[in-house]
């Protein structure tokens, strides 16, 4: 085990909070006098790395001794943001969680790069104070999510320097620091931004929100914490111990005692087992008598890294990633030993299940012994599962890649080549599909029948066929595409071509469609595609803002449950499923039609953004929900634009829009100017101190844009009510005669607007053969045996390859091999 001190030295000259009384030392006694050292310190107990209690800003909240002891050491991680962070830059959680995984109950830590600038960093300067970055105000509700009692940061403050007094009113009448981050946040973020990204309400945000949840956190983190080998991965955390009735703690440097163990290792060169098999050695190790604990695993630097964070020290072990590295911790030299030569008897033990079934060496082989596969389950070592893939695909079979850690290059590769012979590759990192009601891998026994799914989320696959099955209906096929299959760089391939399988299955008569948020753009096409297949097709993008409840054939469910729900509901016919938004059979714009909004209500705006955003892409405006949808300049629409011209940049010196309909008239003109625009959507909000009649002015120049372009669309969305002086039903009538389509909700002009503009789709690649998915599975198995001990229990055909790491894992004799056949290596590289 190895250990690594994250926290920042405690003397004179350490950080400390602006206008907390600073360190004091001095000797109370000399040897020379007394016969002894002793020292005399006085601190306040913000100072250095520190650990912040409830007590500190609730009343009568937790203090430091009250903590319980299980919430400061254990499981975490460390995100490293230090290469996208500098002063007054502001991280969010979509930032770590595309770095690291966080999961609940973690310790976090997070390394800004910022203790660089303290005391005793390399590059000390006063802005460590002033001008450190810090959280979005949607950080409180994600760790909240998480269930996170302890996080920290390498930072003066958890809080931006803008939520506190630094950023408020520090220094008032001295330095009048406050003005100068003001300032320079205005000019980083634009003075309009400050009060969105800095409201009042976030004031010392991250103290008065968690505390009282009891989520605490360390301040001024430093040390090691910029270790790389420490960065975006899991390790064992722990933080100050308790001070009786104190608000916060400082958290000196120490030691840590830890009973001393004999740690013995084997490496076994270039030898492979089937990691289930390594999963039950290690196990049956660690049981043993006097064993402490033990590890078994290939020594791959990944596989390393985990061992020294779990408390094994793997320093000095000379193995190489193709060899078996064992480790056994016992409670003395000779115990550990003796489990040691224990091995190859539990390795007999372990195997001994296999049974002594053919078993072929190569892929090849077993597709000559098993004639009727059209299926090839992959679950090697991630360095070499694409190289199996490859062999499959070469070999004419679809491919089920349940292993992790593949290229993304490789994942685009695989794909775009199985799609050309029409073959379907469902992942790398797939651990869910049924293919002719037999289970792939972690899939749920389920009945057969109407619904089918694809899934770019494991165990939303199995959430909802397990739904579908406990509602009394069946599943027909479920595709698991893996979890990048829906990023833009890959473009949703097995997703389409899953679709498109479905559309033409004659059994299929409902499809649910499950993803995590795909990229924009993805999210568009699959749903064109899915409007595309002419059936019934539930939508489930988790934590995607759909459109509207439904669209034509489209069904959008808000959790995996109602989707479930949907589905079965609707493959029984029944007629409770209905649209809460109009639906019709309007023809489609041809590309490029784009949608501009003029809006005079920013949330009006905003809902509209949400809702269009599934449908419609590229998406812009200035009021954007995704640093992608920033409009680059308010003043000149692109592509499908969304304005709120009420924002500050269009009312400097004029009347809100709600009142003066100037500015958005000449912007419609100038919109309907543009040849690519084929629908302006506006708002016409009614009631007390609005326009006393916006349809007296707006209808004339609906009718005159109409007149001159007869294709343009015009949808206005009118607010208000029969009492309303404007008189709602003759605004309506007015804007309807002129020649725009009149909506009384934001959501319902959405949904019209979402058919309208939808882009025409259709699949121009080899179709998947419906001979492939009927009613009987064979596959060959290459990896984890427990994958064809599953397959044999659903009395499927298959056959288990005795597959071995080309050339032993060596990297060089691999590369020489695949010269050798003018190829590349097993792990992708050119030779």
């Amino acid at each position: 085990m190895k250990l690594y001190d994250l926290s920042q030295p405690l003397n004179q000259d350490c950080s400390f909070w602006p206008f907390y009384p600073p360190f004091e030392v001095k000797y109370i006694k000399r040897k020379s006098e007394q016969g002894v050292n002793a020292q005399y310190i006085q601190t306040s107990n913000h100072m250095g790395t520190h650990l912040d209690a409830p007590r500190h800003f609730v009343t009568k909240g937790k203090t430091i001794d009250q903590i319980p002891l299980e919430w400061l050491y254990g499981p975490g991680v460390i995100v490293d943001l230090s290469d996208v962070l500098d002063e007054l830059d502001v991280f969010t959680p979509e930032m770590i969680e595309e770095r690291v995984e966080v999961r609940d109950g973690d310790i976090l830590f997070i390394h800004t790069g910022w203790h660089r600038h303290g005391e005793f960093g390399e590059d000390p300067d006063e802005k460590y104070i002033h001008r450190h970055p810090g959280p979005h105000y949607s950080i409180c509700d994600w760790l909240l999510k998480k269930k996170i009692h302890v996080w920290g940061v390498d930072m003066i403050s958890t809080d931006h320097p803008m939520n506190l007094p630094i950023g408020r009113f520090l220094g008032r009448g001295g330095l009048e620091h406050w003005q100068k981050v003001r300032r320079q946040c205005e000019d980083k973020f634009g003075a309009d931004q400050i009060d969105v990204l800095f409201p009042d309400s976030a004031y010392q945000l991250t103290h008065n929100a968690f505390f009282p949840k009891d989520c605490i956190h360390v301040e001024n983190l430093g040390g090691r914490i910029g270790a790389p080998e420490l960065q975006n991965r899991r390790l064992t955390l722990g933080v100050p111990v308790a001070l009786q009735g104190r608000r916060g703690s400082i958290l000196p440097r120490g030691r840590v005692r830890r009973r001393l163990m004999s740690s013995v290792h084997e490496i076994r060169r270039g030898v492979y087992y089937d990691s289930v098999v390594l999963m039950q050695l290690q196990r049956a190790l660690a049981a043993l008598p006097e064993v402490e604990d033990a590890a078994v695993v290939m020594a791959t630097p990944s596989n390393r890294d985990v061992l020294a964070s779990t408390g094994f020290d793997v320093t000095g072990i000379e193995a190489k990633p193709e060899d078996l590295l064992i480790v056994v911790k016992a409670s003395s030299q000779q115990a550990a030993e003796a489990a040691l030569a224990q091995v190859d008897a539990l390795l007999i033990r372990k195997q001994s299940s296999a049974g002594s079934d053919y078993r072929p060496r190569s892929l090849r082989a077993a597709a000559s012994a098993l004639p009727d596969a059209n299926w090839v389950l992959i679950s090697v070592p991630g360095r070499y599962a694409a190289g199996v893939a490859q062999e499959a695909l070469n070999l004419g079979k679809h491919v089920f890649l349940y292993s992790d850690n593949v290229t993304l290059a490789d994942e685009i590769k695989l794909k775009q080549q199985a799609r050309a012979r029409g073959l379907l590759v469902m992942g790398p990192d797939c651990g869910t599909a049924i293919v002719n009601g037999v289970g792939l891998g972690f899939a749920n026994r389920v009945r057969r029948g109407k619904v089918g799914i694809v899934a770019a989320s494991g165990t939303g696959l199995q959430a909802v066929s397990s739904a579908v099955h406990e509602l009394g209906a069946g599943v027909s096929q479920a595709f698991g595409t893996g979890g990048r299959d829906l990023k833009a760089d890959v473009g949703g391939i097995t997703a389409l071509q899953g679709l498109d399988l479905l559309a033409r299955d004659p059994q299929t008569k409902v499809i649910v469609l499950v993803s995590k948020p795909p990229a924009a753009g993805v999210a568009t096409t699959l749903l064109n595609a899915a409007q595309s297949t002419g059936k019934p097709v539930v939508v489930n993008f988790i934590g995607y803002p759909p459109p509207a409840r439904r669209l034509d054939n489209l069904h959008f469910a808000v959790n995996l449950d109602e989707a479930a729900q949907l589905a079965v509901a609707l493959s029984a016919d029944l007629p409770s499923i209905s649209p809460s938004a109009q639906s019709t059979n309007l023809p489609t714009y041809q590309s490029p039609s784009y949608l501009r909004g003029l809006f005079s209500g920013g949330t009006l705006a905003v809902e509209a953004l949400l809702g269009l955003q599934a449908t419609l892409s590229p998406l812009y405006s200035n009021v954007p929900l995704h640093p992608e949808q920033r409009l680059a300049d308010s003043f000149h629409s692109q592509a499908h634009t969304i304005l709120d011209l009420g924002e500050d940049e269009f009312t400097q010196g004029r009347l809100h829009p709600m009142m003066d309909n100037d500015l958005r008239l000449r912007r419609m003109r100038q919109e309907a100017a543009d040849p690519e625009v084929g629908l302006i959507l506006l708002d016409v909000v009614l009631g007390e101190g609005s326009h006393p009649d916006p349809a007296g002015e707006l209808a004339p120049a609906i009718a005159q844009i109409k007149e001159n372009r007869p294709e343009l669309e015009i949808v206005a969305t009118v607010v208000g009510t029969d009492l309303d002086p404007q008189d709602t039903d003759g605004q309506v009538g007015r804007l309807a005669e002129a020649g725009a389509t009149v909506f009384r909700t934001t959501s319902d002009a959405v949904a019209f607007i979402s058919q309208r503009l939808r882009q025409p789709y259709s699949y121009d690649y080899p179709a998947l053969p419906l001979a492939h998915f009927g009613d009987s599975l064979a596959a060959i198995n290459v990896g984890l045996e427990s994958f064809r001990d599953s397959l044999v229990a659903q009395n499927a055909s298959t056959i288990q390859v005795d597959w071995r790491p080309p050339a032993g894992g060596n990297e060089s004799m691999m590369a020489i091999l695949a010269r050798m056949k003018g190829g590349k290596s097993p792990e992708g590289k050119a030779s």
